[in-house]
């Protein structure tokens, strides 16, 4: 059964139901996208959370959820776009940022050249979906901390077909990226 999130002032009963229920996940996954930042980076784990929550709860569209595995889905990839506005923002002449198109150097250390590097892959994830939607999913969800097991499932494939679509778009990535 799908329900929609109406969003514009109240979340419905079922969305802070699958909130609370889900919770720890929901925790574990922002843990997981935060280890990934700079290490100066100041948003916590909860606070992304509670970030994404108020994001969907007063979205202006309505949310079609599914089920539970559905929401879950939803809420990391949302988290994944926080981060990304994030980065963007610090990214800016009024943020202090420069945005400047450099070649990746993994001898690159500090909080810039992090930022610049999340865009550049940022904006290569959206070449890769033009050509391939399908093996950028599996490169996005892995970027989130799926584990291939969980991403054949969500996307109802095959173990082998979903690593192979990893294997392909990390590989098309890596090509991107030199």
């Amino acid at each position: 059964m799908t329900e929609d999130v109406e969003s514009k002032d109240q979340p419905t009963d079922q969305f802070k139901c699958f909130i609370l229920e889900h919770y720890d996940e929901l925790h574990e996954a922002a843990c997981k996208q935060m280890d990934r930042e700079s290490p100066d980076h100041s948003l916590q784990a909860t606070a992304l959370i509670n970030e994404v929550y108020v994001k969907l709860a007063h979205s202006t569209k309505p949310i079609s959820i599914s089920d539970a595995d559905h929401f879950k889905a939803i809420f990391i990839k949302n988290m994944n776009h926080v981060l990304i506005d994030r980065a963007r923002h610090k990214a800016t002449v009024k943020a202090g940022g420069k945005l400047i198109k450099q070649e990746l150097d993994p001898e690159l250390h500090g909080q810039d050249d992090f930022v610049v590097q999340t865009l550049i892959i940022e904006e290569e994830l959206q070449m890769l979906e033009k050509e391939d939607p399908l093996s950028a999913e599996v490169v996005r969800k892995r970027l989130e901390g799926y584990t291939i097991d969980e991403i054949a499932e969500s996307l109802s494939l095959p173990r082998t077909t979903a690593h192979n679509f990893w294997s392909f778009g990390k590989a098309w990535l890596l090509m991107r990226l030199k």
